[in-house]
C-alpha cells in the first residue's frame, strides 16, 4: 500500500529545492537489478513498486537492498508496493539526488 506518512517522511528529509523522478517499468524482476546501475542515486529516497500479485516478498526485499547500496549517501528511504492492475510491474522512485 501507499503509505501517505512515509512519503511525507521522505519529504521533510529532503533539504534541497530538486528532486528527481524515475520510473522504470521492468518486464521480469530480474532485470530490474540492471535498471537501477543506470539510475540516479539517492541522499533521501521514496520508492514505491506497483505489480501484480506475482512479485514475491523476497524482490521486494531485493529491491529494497539494492537501491540502498546503489546510494551510499542514503539517509532517509521510505519504501512501499502496491498490488495494482497495471500492463508492467514498475518501479517509482523519488527523491533528493545525492
Amino acid at each position: 500500500c501507499v503509505d501517505f506518512a512515509d512519503f511525507r517522511t521522505a519529504l521533510d528529509a529532503s533539504r534541497g529545492a530538486r528532486l528527481t523522478v524515475d520510473i522504470i517499468p521492468f518486464d521480469d524482476p530480474s532485470d530490474l537489478t540492471d535498471l537501477l546501475n543506470t539510475g540516479p542515486r539517492f541522499r533521501t529516497l521514496y520508492s514505491n513498486i506497483l505489480g501484480g500479485i506475482d512479485l514475491s516478498l523476497p524482490f521486494y526485499n531485493e529491491v529494497e537492498k539494492a537501491l540502498e547500496s546503489r546510494s551510499p549517501h542514503l539517509v532517509m528511504h521510505k519504501f512501499g508496493m502496491k498490488i495494482a492492475g497495471v500492463p508492467q510491474p514498475t518501479l517509482v522512485l523519488l527523491g533528493e539526488p545525492a
